[in-house]
């Protein structure tokens, strides 16, 4: 999903220059990707800046203060939603469906009543490790700045 984040962005001084965007930009792949708030999810990729907004000189640090806008690619686990990703993990109480390498879902067995769990193959019936699932996501809770989920297959 694409969405759009304001912040307030300082640099230094001495970006101040012709490409002061990319300068900029380049600091919100490096504080922002990967990261993990409630409201934005998970973000994936800094895409672009939509918007530098008005500056501030900070007083403790002479930093320039921008007030920026920018598109980002993310994941935000909503109840309802459905996704896709591949089986990372199996176990007799369930599989873990890993979704764009940031989050994982949490699949109970009790929601898998058409499939049985095969101890000899670590499976259940054609659900192994690495194959590719469709879900739905059915629980969320966020804490320790990531979300857990669960969900049930479709």
């Amino acid at each position: 999903m694409i969405d759009n984040i304001k912040q307030k962005v300082s640099i230094e001084a001495k970006y101040l220059d012709s490409d002061v965007k990319n300068h900029i930009l380049d600091k919100l792949k490096k504080m922002m990707e990967g990261k993990c708030t409630l409201d934005n999810g998970y973000i994936i990729n800094v895409r672009r800046i939509i918007d530098l907004g008005d500056n501030t000189i900070g007083c403790a640090n002479s930093l320039v203060i921008f007030n920026v806008t920018y598109e980002v690619d993310i994941i935000r686990p909503e109840i309802g939603q459905k996704l896709s990703g591949a089986v990372c993990m199996v176990f007799n109480h369930g599989i873990f469906v890993d979704v764009s390498g940031k989050m994982k879902v949490l699949i109970p067995a009790t929601s898998m009543l058409s499939h049985v769990y095969n101890q000899t193959t670590n499976s259940f019936g054609s659900i192994s490790k690495g194959v590719d699932v469709s879900i739905e996501i059915v629980m969320i809770k966020y804490e320790k700045k990531q979300f857990s989920c669960i969900g049930k297959l479709l």
